[in-house]
């Protein structure tokens, strides 16, 4: 006859309709007969759900209520090792830990270890805050690891007005995302000397933005072939593409080709005569240039 035993107060996050709890990665058990101590042993469940149980191998545990767990392993060691009527028991020594993640422009992004009734504001202290320099607190998504829904949260009304409705309880694989801000910066890219971020002044041109980013790549540079790319208003994933000969701006002039830059503008400065998606994804840190990419490709190709 089998017998289990386990600590009284379950997760809820790993308990079924019936309110039982049911096994976990990464839960650690502890695994007896009674008066067969050269098998008792503490074995983890592993990622593939199993433990490997003394003396008859691999067995599937995750999903499983110890009482069912004990059951399989009585029967087990009756047909493997000879044992009469062993009395089986399988405890739970410690529950696997509870994860949330942070990306995106915070301090310190990463997966971290959450207790039962943290928050938003206590998963933001782990990463040690957002980047206030890069972060768009108005933003921020967090989301559900089960139902995979998306919650918007203003970080900004939550942490510096107070507006604590927002401060939802997470959630064990919940993940919360501070996107980087994006519309009071420009963006430069491709074969110039620092390609990067750049904040935007009024009345900035496109002369001004190269000039930054620290000129041309001697026998590298086509500024005959510059790109901007302008979000549309209204419109996500949606861009306007303006394109520049900065040669004829340079050598002869011609300041129409000096475009004057907006909020959010990205421009790509090419060495051929096809832009290389290589060169563009090694240094572009902002998701929506790959979405656009996917969609309109540039110069009729599209990468994907």
């Amino acid at each position: 006859m089998a017998f289990a035993m386990a600590f009284s107060a379950f997760p809820a996050y790993a308990q079924g309709d019936d309110g039982i709890y049911r096994l976990q990665i990464e839960d650690l058990l502890l695994v007896q007969i009674f008066n067969e101590t050269q098998v008792n042993a503490q074995v983890p469940v592993g990622q593939d759900g199993n433990i490997a149980a003394p003396f008859v191998g691999s067995v599937k545990a995750a999903g499983r209520t110890v009482d069912e767990l004990a059951a399989e392993l009585t029967q087990l060691y009756i047909q493997r090792l000879r044992l009469r009527d062993p009395k089986v028991s399988v405890t739970i020594i410690r529950f696997r830990e509870l994860k949330a993640s942070v990306v995106g422009a915070v301090r310190q992004a990463g997966s971290f270890v959450i207790r039962r009734g943290d928050t938003v504001v206590s998963l933001i202290g782990r990463a040690f805050g957002i980047d206030s320099e890069r972060a768009d607190p108005y933003r921020a998504t967090l989301r559900r690891s089960k139902s995979q829904e998306q919650i918007p949260i203003d970080l900004f009304a939550l942490l510096y007005r107070g507006d604590t409705s927002q401060n939802y309880e997470i959630q064990d694989g919940d993940e919360l995302l501070v996107p980087h801000e994006t519309k009071n910066k420009v963006s430069l890219l491709g074969a110039i000397q620092r390609p990067n971020q750049y904040p935007y002044r009024d009345g900035m041109k496109l002369s001004d933005l190269i000039a930054m980013g620290g000129g041309e790549i001697p026998r590298t540079t086509m500024f005959s072939k510059t790109l901007v790319f302008r979000p549309i208003a209204g419109q996500a994933d949606q861009y306007r593409v303006i394109k520049s000969d900065m040669v004829r701006f340079f050598t002869k002039g011609d300041y129409s080709q000096d475009i004057l830059l907006q909020p959010g503008d990205l421009v790509v400065i090419n060495k051929t005569k096809t832009p290389s998606l290589s060169d563009i994804s090694q240094t572009v840190n902002s998701i929506w240039i790959f979405n656009l990419l996917s969609k309109q490709g540039l110069f009729g190709f599209s990468p994907f």
